[in-house]
């Protein structure tokens, strides 16, 4: 959050958080009012209910309104609503490519302004399909993969034969007494600074897979170096979440019973087995086109 008065009237809070919001973009009362808590954790002012809500959003944002039949706030003549994928850039459309021309499906749209814009986003997943997403999103856009485990067990390696200490006795820490786990998490610690340069360092975007790993030794909180909306980075940060099959559905924004870190809703976005066929196809698609052999029919 940023310094700011706790009695600060709601309607400036308001104006502050849809500041130069997309003409595309689109919220309900929900999602507004996590923003602003994202933004303003602690106001003590309330987002108003509708329809008093209106006028202020209004007011924050001219142009935009309420849309009965969509259930959100949405500017006049706009796509949005169907993927309500936020954009905290300017209102001038950019150029927009022969890819973005061709894009059909929502969860496309949505990586595809992600990876322009550099922004922070967890792709909730059906659990079992993260190897094969991974791989799609690779091809599909040319992201750059760490497994998380993969990447702190090698570096706690490296750690280990630079200071000769046996590896068993290392992996054997995690059962062990809490002396020894608490010795382990200190050093799962040390390396988190690396892998917070290895995704800074890219290219991106980068792909965060198996963090469960973070969510275990205490660690989850470093993804706020890029779900901060404020903050300036070199490429979009994507993490995939894998998603138990559960009654009433899945955990939504959740890693091993831990909150995943966000600073509003539109960073975390959930995908069907129909958007992991989309996926799928637009790496095939990409893998014909370097090989240089034709679509078939």
């Amino acid at each position: 959050g940023e310094l700011h008065s706790r009695a600060m009237p709601i309607a400036s809070a308001l104006r502050i958080v849809l500041q130069g919001i997309s003409s595309e973009d689109s919220f309900d009362r929900a999602e507004l009012e996590s923003r602003v808590r994202a933004r303003f954790p602690a106001l003590t002012s309330e987002v108003p209910r509708r329809p008093d809500l209106d006028a202020m959003v209004l007011a924050a944002a001219p142009g935009i309104s309420w849309a009965e039949n969509r259930r959100r706030y949405l500017f006049a003549g706009s796509a949005a609503g169907s993927s309500g994928v936020p954009s905290y850039h300017t209102r001038i459309p950019l150029p927009r490519s022969k890819d973005e021309d061709r894009i059909a499906s929502d969860i496309e749209r949505i990586l595809r302004i992600s990876s322009r814009d550099h922004t922070y986003r967890g792709l909730g997943i059906p659990m079992g399909y993260s190897d094969r997403v991974a791989e799609y999103l690779v091809s599909a856009f040319g992201a750059t993969h760490i497994d998380i485990t993969d990447f702190v067990l090698q570096r706690l390696r490296d750690i280990a034969a630079e200071e000769g200490l046996p590896w068993d006795e290392i992996l054997a820490a995690d059962a062990g007494s809490a002396a020894d786990r608490a010795e382990l998490k200190d050093m799962v610690a040390g390396v988190i600074p690396d892998l917070v340069d290895a995704v800074n360092a890219g290219p991106g975007p980068v792909l965060l897979t198996d963090l469960s790993t973070l969510a275990a030794y205490g660690q989850l909180p470093v993804l706020f170096s890029w779900a901060d909306i404020n903050a300036t980075t070199a490429h979009a940060v994507w993490s995939l979440i894998p998603q138990p099959d559960e009654a009433g559905g899945g955990p939504g924004p959740r890693v091993d019973h831990e909150t995943f870190p966000r600073s509003g809703p539109e960073q975390f976005v959930q995908l069907g087995v129909d958007d992991l066929a989309v996926l799928r196809r637009l790496a095939e698609h990409v893998t014909r086109a370097a090989l240089g052999v034709g679509e078939t029919v």
